[in-house]
């Protein structure tokens, strides 16, 4: 995954973030100028918030390889975030004519 932001096209088009959980000794943990490292349990809400912020007016995808409930939360979060096709400030209608941020999950399984 470092090799994403590495790359100079690909770090481009994706954000890389870390979050470390459970006991953790900081001193062994190295800091990365490429992309963020967290301690601490991910605020999903808030960070769907600051990227929908950051395109308005794209699909950001949300990919997930990971345990059911992590997806659940993200899931609801994506629901959260897209308003309804119609409504007012969101352009995008059902057939696509005019296109605003929505937010799409993806959950892979092994």
């Amino acid at each position: 995954m470092v090799g994403i932001v590495n790359d100079t096209c690909l770090g481009q088009i994706f954000e890389l973030n870390t979050y470390l959980t459970g006991e953790i000794n900081l001193k062994n943990i190295k800091a990365s100028e490429k992309y963020q490292q967290y301690a601490g349990r991910p605020d999903w809400n808030r960070i769907g918030k600051r990227i929908g912020d950051e395109h308005p007016n794209e699909d950001i995808g949300v990919f997930l390889c990971g345990p059911g409930a992590i997806a659940k939360e993200l899931s609801a979060m994506c629901k959260k975030l897209n308003p309804p096709p119609g409504v007012a400030g969101n352009p995008r209608v059902s057939d696509g004519s005019s296109k605003s941020r929505k937010f799409r999950f993806y959950k892979e399984s092994f």
